[in-house]
């Protein structure tokens, strides 16, 4: 039997001229989005990641939240991690770095082996609808549909974020997964009855529906998606469904008789013959709060685990974590006072990002 041909897609939302050079000599790059800072002169001072702040701020009425990018940072354990990957996978597959670029063309200082570029352009030519206007949140998954309709002639393809390591030999957990003929491999698939109150349960399109008792989550970090199962996904996005990929993914393809499996955890939906449990997880609650085990939303890790043969995400910078760190010291949501007070206002505010130098602009609130 052949073996299926399999890519695996280290994806950056983000890139820095630092990495630019590192990744001249490895063909590696890579950067990601920190943690927010909030300030109202000297009034207020709460640390929040970019997801959620966007997500706070949508609920409390703001229509339009943009994310402006500027400089981004990085580490030397990212262009690492990458280089352990795309020699871990060279007898089995291609390693492919997918690379957000603000232009349709690579910075003369890259080499085009091994590098795949995508931009806000090119995912707006695909006519999917959106969530929001940013990649994050949600839409992290786009870049990969880019790729496989660029690319549609392998079997299986594999994404894995930057901010994820692993605690042993890559090549021994991709080999693992040889024989599975799921369509789909995620972490922590769950039920909408086993976390009824996790925020991102949309699912929206302009004619069908799927009950919410009939829709399930993930969570995605690192995936792995079938030929079959992309090009329907493809499909079921031009057609009109809209929803956050950790909802749309699972739900779309199981509702329609794809086979779907966890890579651990302790779900129903992990295989039975799965010898390894590559990471540990939150215990189940009704929000789908991801803050403890190996695998999870918040808090960064620092280093990798001592655990053996685990996935860790997400593995950030020293910097990143102490930035968390005081976040979960002050209020864990923007205080309603200063949700209102921004309500009030009508011109532009500006949250500044000094880990990413990222400046969040909320245009005129009705």
């Amino acid at each position: 039997m052949d073996k299926p041909k399999q890519v695996f897609l280290f994806l950056s939302h983000h890139a820095s001229g630092q990495v630019l050079r590192e990744y001249k000599n490895i063909r590696s790059a890579t950067a990601g989005i920190g943690s927010a800072i909030f300030r109202q002169r000297t009034e207020h001072k709460y640390a929040y990641d970019a997801e959620t702040l966007v997500l706070v701020m949508r609920e409390a009425g703001f229509v339009d939240v943009v994310v402006q990018e500027f400089g981004v940072s990085t580490s030397g354990q990212v262009v690492r991690e990458y280089k352990k990957i795309r020699s871990a996978t060279a007898r089995i597959g291609s390693a492919i770095f997918l690379y957000h670029h603000k232009s349709n063309s690579a910075p003369p200082a890259l080499p085009t082996r091994n590098l795949y570029l995508f931009s806000d352009e090119s995912l707006s030519k695909l006519n999917y609808r959106m969530i929001g206007p940013t990649l994050v949140p949600g839409h992290v998954g786009f870049p990969v549909l880019q790729f496989f309709c660029d690319n549609p002639h392998f079997d299986y393809y594999w994404a894995i974020e930057y901010d994820v390591r692993f605690s042993g030999d890559w090549f021994f957990f991709f080999d693992s997964f040889k024989e599975a003929k799921h369509d789909f491999l995620a972490c922590h698939v769950r039920d909408h009855a086993d976390e009824p109150d996790w925020p991102r349960w949309s699912l929206d399109h302009p004619r069908k529906s799927i009950a919410l008792r009939e829709r399930l989550r993930c969570f995605n970090p690192i995936f792995r998606l079938s030929n079959a199962a992309l090009s329907f996904l493809h499909q079921s996005l031009l057609d009109g469904w809209c929803g956050h990929n950790e909802v749309l993914f699972p739900t779309l393809l199981h509702h329609n008789g794809f086979a779907i499996a966890d890579m651990g955890g302790k779900g129903r939906f992990r295989p039975s013959d799965l010898r390894e449990n590559f990471y540990t997880e939150s215990e189940a609650n009704s929000i789908g709060l991801l803050d403890t085990g190996t695998m999870k939303y918040r808090p960064s890790f620092v280093t990798v685990g001592r655990e053996k043969n685990k996935h860790y995400h997400p593995v950030k910078p020293l910097s990143s974590t102490m930035r968390e760190t005081i976040g979960r010291q002050c209020h864990r949501w923007l205080p309603s006072s200063v949700v209102q007070m921004l309500k009030k206002c009508g011109r532009r505010f500006q949250l500044s990002c000094e880990e990413t130098s990222e400046i969040w602009s909320f245009p005129n609130v009705e």
